[in-house]
């Protein structure tokens, strides 16, 4: 949308054309990039199919094929789930220059009571060749145009509101009159101030008078966008609108993980491991499974533990006596040395020194979301690394260096550029682990029974149920999710 807006400057109704081939572009791309795994999920379901005929004909060769033919009927998989549709909520249409988005919901939520009609029916047609007819006020397809020039729902009630904000600021600014241009010997253009407070009182904004005659115009853009069409708000609600729950994901995602050569959309969990893992359960009974996709370093000094905290009155009260003891002490102990100089001010105490080294060494954390479970600081944890065999078990010898126990010293939610400090973390999320520095070098799972972790004296035969290696299967299964 920046590109149609600033460099290409359409009409509105241009703009909607060139949106919809872009979006139609887009599509094509979605649809050549699935069509290899449909390709693959059809043959290997006729491989398999094959097998279970083979398998039936051993064992009941008297007995005809057609009930299995009928059973086992090959069904196309629909892909409608991966392509972008503006009707769906899938598509946000944006710019990140001005910050505004919007998904054709948020006018079809707008002008439903207008015009009479159903949001859920006026979102359905808001995109696509659906127009207003002006004399009977209903929605019509492209089929009773009748050679009358309508604009599109779209273009009518979306891009032309937007257009009009952009015409009233920065594309048709007012100018001064001839008469000040002249005494001030220049051409000021500012944006036109009855437009723009007659947008704002349509919108229902709270713009500032002073802000409304501000000569900045992207910043006055900035204000009316961000009010009216928050971009930030906007990716939120589509993020919970679009992208299904992690119960919702993983029991679709963890079976093709688990069996790639699984057909069917799901299956029923096995054991108590896989039963946890496809519904994401957190509970305190909930076997805790986390993979540790790399290790990163951080600054000791960025650690919110280490950083400089606003002290209270009482702590800066406290502090300052406990200095005034120590300066005290350190001087009576000078006195009585044999130089009787006081060098409290150039000599730092060994921890003082002790502190300000760990402060500036870098620390290594573990970029990781938890599968199931709840993961907490002070727990102790399986790391079970890449190499680790399930089959064999932990007592075998070849994984008894790739089965390894650790402490979570510390977790943290990742904020932009800030850690946030947490206690616990629940199944679903993304987060940073300390304390397995020197243990994993890449990538490792994290793996206990239950919530309270695995205790000062583990035992991996015992808690062999849930354990499990995902750094050797199979994660980037593509799906929409």
């Amino acid at each position: 949308m920046d590109r149609l807006i600033t460099e290409l400057k359409l009409a509105p109704i241009e703009a909607y054309h060139h949106l919809t081939r872009l979006i139609e572009q887009v599509n094509a791309v979605m649809g050549d990039f699935f069509a290899s795994e449909r390709m693959e999920d059809d043959l290997r379901w006729r491989e398999e199919r094959e097998r279970r005929l083979a398998e039936k004909k051993e064992a009941h060769a008297d007995e005809t094929d057609a009930s299995v033919n009928e059973e086992q009927e090959f069904q196309e998989k629909d892909d409608e789930d991966i392509y972008f549709a503006p009707e769906k909520g899938n598509v946000i249409f944006a710019s990140a220059i001005d910050g505004w988005g919007f998904r054709v919901g948020k006018f079809a939520q707008l002008y439903a009571k207008k015009l009479g009609i159903k949001e859920a029916n006026l979102k359905r047609v808001l995109w696509g060749d659906f127009f207003l007819d002006p004399k009977t006020k209903r929605v019509i397809s492209y089929k009773h145009l009748r050679a009358r020039s309508l604009k599109p729902l779209f273009v009518q009630f979306v891009l032309d509101n937007i257009w009009s904000v952009y015409d009233a600021i920065v594309i048709n600014p007012y100018v001064f009159p001839m008469i000040i241009m002249v005494i001030k010997n220049s051409y000021p253009t500012f944006s036109n101030p009855d437009r723009v407070t007659k947008i704002v009182t349509t919108l229902e904004l709270k713009i500032p008078p002073r802000d409304l005659k501000s000569k900045d115009t992207r910043h006055l853009l900035s204000l009316i966008f961000t009010q009216w069409l928050s971009l930030s708000t906007c990716i939120i609600q589509t993020v919970i609108d679009v992208v299904p729950t992690p119960p919702v994901a993983q029991a679709t995602r963890i079976p093709k993980m688990l069996y790639p050569d699984l057909y069917e959309t799901t299956i029923e969990p096995k054991n108590k491991l896989e039963e946890d893992l496809y519904a994401s359960k957190s509970g305190p009974k909930a076997s805790v499974v986390g993979y540790v996709s790399k290790m990163f370093a951080v600054s000791g000094k960025h650690l919110p533990e280490n950083k400089k905290r606003t002290l209270t009155a009482d702590q800066m009260r406290e502090k300052a006596r406990e200095m005034r003891a120590a300066r005290q002490l350190d001087a009576d102990t000078n006195v009585e040395s044999e130089a009787g100089i006081n060098h409290t001010t150039d000599i730092k105490h060994p921890e003082e020194v002790a502190e300000t080294t760990n402060a500036d060494a870098e620390v290594l954390l573990g970029f990781a979301r938890l599968y199931s479970g709840t993961i907490s600081t002070g727990t102790s944890v399986y790391a079970v690394l890449p190499k680790y065999n399930v089959v064999l078990g932990p007592t075998h010898p070849i994984n008894s260096k790739y089965l390894l126990t650790v402490k979570v010293e510390g977790l943290y939610v990742m904020m932009g550029r800030e850690l946030v400090p947490v206690h616990r973390v629940r199944a679903g999320n993304i987060f940073a682990i300390k304390g397995l520095e020197s243990k994993v070098w890449r990538s490792a799972t994290l793996c206990g029974p239950e919530e309270i972790g695995i205790g000062d004296n583990p035992s991996p035969v015992q808690d062999r149920e849930c354990l499990i290696n995902l750094g050797s299967i199979n994660r980037a299964v593509r799906s929409v999710y």
